[in-house]
């Protein structure tokens, strides 16, 4: 029976469940309805509100390109800046143009004037021509030139012309007879009251004194017969003393001496004989004998940029002349002849006085070969110290060691040549054989050797070969 209400009130209260479920559900409905509703709504007016937003996006548009109160405010005060301004402007050209003249008073002063001045110009009584031939001032009186002061400097008058002072640029142009001078009253008297100049720079006798003087003067008929009798050149027969002469030309077929300096612009030309202590002249031609002897013994010769010095007649220097160094001498450069020195018994020394035909203190260098009947080398024992046997092991060794190359010089012509590397040689040489190397030459610091001083060891060489085989011929026997 418990069992029984158990089940029974479980299905009372699931029905009852039912049936607030389907209250729920009712109700569920009507919200759902009441959703739609309001999405429906929200749905407009948001789209009202994109109108809306792109509306005041626009009228924000429109307002951000307007100007500002304060620019307009701005804007008006200028307007009345300038409106005050152009007022007071037009008030100004109003006075102006009170002050002018009108249209009608030009037009009618214009009628009375000539458009330019014509061939004639009368001013008063004086009268200005402008002709094509000639022009002229015309005035029955005269015509006066004076300063702006008043004072007259000059008066052209019928009567004659009256003027200050006359300075002539080129010339004064005289025809025969057209002028005369006239006498001047006093002139005499004005002459002698003319004293001397204090400084004596100038001395003037008086008119009393005039005649006298000018009868101690020759007559121009004395003057023209005393100079038909003289020379117009100096010539042999003529003897002229100069301490120094200065001419723009100069030749002669006599001798020429001068005592003092002789300065010949143009040039000379002497056929005798030439003595002078010193000559200037652009070109000199000496036909006879040309001896110059000066105080210092010391003649040159050249150009503005070097000379050649000759000292006491047995010194020949090629010098420069701005700081008077020594340059090269070149001799026979341009004919590219010989040259000779001496004639049988002289004798050329380089560095050094000669003692013998050629004598040079130093080395000699050829780039060819040199031919000679023998080659002698000074090898007196009086000449040498500290003399020791050579190492003929050390000979030896040298033999074996450097070896005889051909080659092919570079600098020379393009044959095969036989002979020694003299760097081998210098890598094994001691200090004892160290003059077999020549001098270092040329600007490449070239190694050389002395091909003769290899004689001594090719001959200690050979003396230890020939005493071993000594030693090998006694063992067979």
């Amino acid at each position: 029976m418990h069992d029984g209400y158990s089940t029974l009130e479980m299905g009372i209260g699931s029905k009852a469940a039912q049936v607030d479920l389907l209250g729920l559900g009712a109700s569920v409905d009507l919200l759902n309805a009441t959703r739609v509703s309001m999405q429906a709504s929200i749905a407009g007016t948001a789209a009202s509100l994109v109108y809306a937003q792109d509306d005041l996006t626009a009228l924000t548009t429109v307002v951000a390109g307007k100007a500002a109160q304060t620019s307009l405010d701005a804007l008006s005060t200028n307007f009345n800046a300038v409106a005050t301004s152009l007022n007071g402007q037009m008030s100004t050209v109003n006075s102006l143009l009170g002050t002018r003249a009108s249209t009608t008073a030009l037009t009618g002063g214009l009628a009375l004037k000539q458009d330019t001045i014509g061939a004639s110009l009368g001013i008063g009584v004086l009268h200005i021509l402008g002709d094509t031939d000639v022009g002229s001032r015309k005035h029955d009186a005269g015509i006066a030139f004076s300063t702006i002061a008043g004072q007259v400097y000059g008066l052209l008058e019928p009567a004659g012309a009256t003027l200050s002072r006359l300075v002539v640029q080129d010339e004064i142009v005289l025809p025969d007879n057209s002028i005369q001078i006239a006498k001047v009253s006093g002139l005499s008297t004005a002459l002698s009251e003319i004293a001397t100049p204090a400084d004596g720079s100038l001395a003037m006798q008086q008119t009393a004194g005039l005649v006298d003087a000018l009868l101690t003067k020759a007559t121009t008929a004395s003057l023209t017969a005393g100079l038909n009798t003289r020379q117009t050149t100096i010539t042999g027969a003529s003897s002229v003393t100069v301490g120094t002469l200065t001419a723009a030309n100069a030749s002669t077929t006599e001798d020429f001496t001068c005592g003092g300096y002789a300065t010949l612009i143009g040039g000379a030309s002497v056929s005798g004989t030439l003595a002078t202590q010193d000559v200037a002249t652009n070109e000199l031609t000496v036909n006879g004998e040309f001896d110059v002897i000066s105080t210092g013994g010391i003649a040159k010769m050249g150009n503005l940029t070097n000379y050649l010095r000759i000292n006491s007649g047995h010194h020949i220097d090629a010098l420069i002349r701005s700081t008077n160094a020594g340059r090269s001498l070149y001799i026979q450069y341009y004919a590219n002849s010989d040259v000779r020195i001496g004639n049988t018994a002289t004798r050329l020394g380089v560095c050094c006085n000669p003692a013998h035909p050629l004598d040079v203190v130093g080395i000699g260098r050829f780039s060819g070969g040199v031919q000679a009947l023998s080659y002698t080398s000074t090898s007196d024992a009086r000449i040498k110290a500290e003399v020791l046997p050579a190492s003929l092991e050390e000979c030896t060794r040298l033999v074996q060691t450097v070896r005889p190359q051909c080659y092919r010089r570079t600098d020379l012509d393009s044959s095969r040549r036989l002979g020694y590397i003299a760097n081998h040689w210098d890598a094994e040489l001691s200090s004892e054989h160290r003059n077999i190397m020549g001098p270092v030459t040329g600007e490449e610091s070239l190694l050389s050797l002395d091909y003769s001083r290899i004689v001594p060891v090719l001959h200690g060489a050979l003396l230890s070969a020939l005493a071993r085989i000594d030693a090998l011929e006694s063992l067979l026997t």
